[in-house]
Order: C-alpha cells, then sequence, then structure tokens
C-alpha cells in the first residue's frame, strides 16, 4: 500500500487548494445520478438477473440495513417493514423517491461501517495508484459489500474483489470518488416537477441533455474532510505526493548548484592560487550544513 502522510504547509496555501478543489466537485445528488446510471441506466423499475431491482441495484441485503426489507435475500420472499408506504417489491419499482431515501439510508449505514472500522483514517491517501474519498468508498461497498471494502483496504490493494458482473472495486472507487454525501435523501425528478402525464406510475429520468432528476436540498459543494482529500480530488495526486516531487526536484537542483559552486572555487585554488584551502573546506562545511537544514525543513 502507498500511503503519504500530509505534512505541514502554509494555512493560505491549503485554504487555497481545498476552494479550489472543492470549487469543481458535486453534489449528492449528482452523485446518485452517476450511480444510477451506471446501475441501471436510470429504470427505476427494472430487476436484474441476480435479483437487484431498481435505480441503484439494491439487494434484500442492502433493503434490510435501509430499513425497508426484513429479510436479506433476493428472491424477496420476506416480508417488508412498510416504511415509506413500501410493503412489496412492486411497490418498491413504483415508487423512484423511496428509493431514493433508501440509497441514502444505506449510504448513511456504509458510512457508520468505514467510521467504525477506522477506514476513514484512509481518507485522501491511496492503493496502488487510486485516491480514497468518501463517496469512492461507499460505491464501492455498494458494489461488493462492506466486508469487502474492508479486505480490500486491508490488504493494501493486493486483494480486488467484484461483483457478480466482473466489475472491480477499484473501478467504483475511482469512479465515483469526491463526491458530497449526505444524510438528506434529495428529492426525485426536482422540486415542483409536473406530475406523469398519465396520472401515475412510473416515469425514468430524463435520458440527455443534461438534465436534473434529483434536486439537491442541501449545499452544492462536495465536504471533504481535509485539504489534502479535497486537493487529491481535483488533482487526482495527493498533497504528499506533489511534495516530494517539488522537494526532490529543489533538492537536486540545490545539490547541483553546491557541487558547481565547489568545483568553480576548487579550480579558482588549484590553477590560480585564488582563496585557499581552508576557505574552500569552509565553504563545503558551511555548504553541507546548509543542504541538512534545507531537508530538515523541506522532509
Amino acid at each position: 500500500m502507498t500511503s503519504l502522510r500530509l505534512r505541514r504547509a502554509p494555512t493560505w496555501l491549503l485554504a487555497l487548494i481545498a476552494t479550489v478543489a472543492i470549487a469543481a466537485g458535486a453534489a449528492y445528488g449528482d452523485f446518485l445520478q452517476a450511480l444510477a446510471k451506471r446501475e441501471s441506466g436510470n429504470r427505476p423499475d427494472i430487476v436484474n438477473k441476480y435479483g437487484y431491482a431498481g435505480l441503484f441495484q439494491m439487494g434484500g441485503a442492502a433493503l434490510n440495513d435501509a430499513g425497508y426489507y426484513k429479510g436479506a435475500d433476493n428472491a424477496w420472499t420476506a416480508s417488508w417493514t412498510g416504511k415509506d408506504g413500501i410493503t412489496s417489491l412492486k411497490d418498491f419499482l413504483a415508487s423512484p423517491q423511496a428509493q431514493v431515501n433508501a440509497i441514502t439510508a444505506y449510504h448513511q449505514k456504509i458510512e457508520q461501517y468505514i467510521k467504525s472500522n477506522g477506514l476513514d483514517a484512509y481518507e485522501g491517501k491511496t492503493l496502488n495508484g487510486v485516491t480514497l474519498t468518501k463517496s469512492g468508498m461507499i460505491a464501492g461497498a455498494h458494489l461488493v459489500g462492506m466486508g469487502n471494502l474492508k479486505d480490500w483496504i486491508k490488504s493494501g490493494g493486493t486483494f480486488v474483489p467484484k461483483d457478480g458482473n466482473k466489475v472491480a472495486i477499484t473501478a467504483y472507487v475511482q469512479q465515483f470518488g469526491g463526491f458530497q454525501v449526505s444524510g438528506s435523501p434529495p428529492a426525485y425528478w426536482g422540486v415542483g416537477a409536473p406530475p406523469p402525464a398519465n396520472g401515475g406510475g412510473v416515469v425514468n429520468p430524463p435520458q440527455g441533455g443534461g438534465q436534473n432528476w434529483l434536486h439537491n436540498g442541501m449545499g452544492q459543494a462536495p465536504v471533504f474532510a481535509s485539504a489534502d482529500q479535497a486537493f487529491a480530488f481535483g488533482s487526482g495526486r495527493s498533497m504528499g505526493e506533489v511534495r516530494y516531487v517539488v522537494a526532490g526536484t529543489l533538492m537536486t537542483l540545490f545539490v547541483l548548484w553546491m557541487a558547481w559552486s565547489l568545483l568553480a572555487h576548487y579550480r579558482g585554488w588549484m590553477h590560480r592560487g585564488i582563496g585557499s584551502a581552508m576557505t574552500l573546506k569552509r565553504n563545503a562545511l558551511g555548504a553541507c550544513a546548509l543542504m541538512l537544514v534545507m531537508m530538515a525543513i523541506v522532509y
């Protein structure tokens, strides 16, 4: 596992980086829209061959965690809790708003799991080149389960679980990284939208033109736990990685300058009698001391 610590940087610089990265982000409703497009093609009324249902292809175990279903099977043989008026799979498929409410509750459950298992400590770090963010980890758990998310992270990225369609957890962690996560479910089809033309039933979301079919009730920018996480979302690299590259470049330039300067002094002393051996020794010791100071400051 590649883990880079966030080292000290000027406060104003961290604030600037965080502001720029946050401005580039997207809200929780955008996260759900992207997830629904990937999972179901924006169809709230479908069930796949494995029994996963609705916009977000939720199974019995996920809906149990969300408080809607009493079983954990995808055969849907157990009873329903009646939450949001849902008493059957048919009711669930006919209620996109209940599906949005359910996925929001499930995401909150995953977030609690992430915190209780200490996985939130990995936010902003990388596993084999994959930057970890809260929304990315939630999406990964949505794909392969919470236990597999933990196993992947704890393995340092060497164990890569896949779902029934052979989609790797890393694909979801990358695609859905950096979004805002909220405990408040967005409103399906927006606020004040007209009812279905037929007077009822399921209406699928718009299929193009970049139209929003979820209204983000809360803020429109993502919330990051640290400036490093915000920078990683905006740039695709952790601040530690960038710092090492910049520091390494500066140190290389400094060493080259020091070597050239001492060599010039040595040649002047040897060939033209300029300076003295004592002066050369003092300058060499001073340069070494300065290099040690710079290394302490930079690293």
